[in-house]
């Protein structure tokens, strides 16, 4: 961890700064109630969820609903080969 990098929030998976105010982690869904109010306090401007809808019925995100969640799946619906 260095002074640019937030410590990880409990139960966050492959967390870590890719770029200074960017920081990418796996599925919010895994973060523990005490890791949701750690990433909550570190201000994120966005919370971005690549998941697509059938992931996320299956594993429900824990910030729907909150301001800076926004949902773009890397994968478009539209595209049902790659989904």
């Amino acid at each position: 961890m260095t002074a640019q990098t937030p410590p990880a929030p409990d139960g966050a998976l492959n967390h870590r700064s890719c770029l200074p105010g960017l920081t990418r982690s796996g599925n919010p869904s895994r973060l523990t109630p005490a890791g949701q109010q750690q990433l909550l306090a570190l201000n994120f401007s966005r919370l971005i969820d690549l998941r697509d809808r059938t992931e996320r019925t299956v594993d429900p995100p824990p910030f729907l609903g909150h301001p800076a969640y926004l949902n773009l799946p890397l994968l478009p619906r539209r595209n049902r080969t790659f989904n």
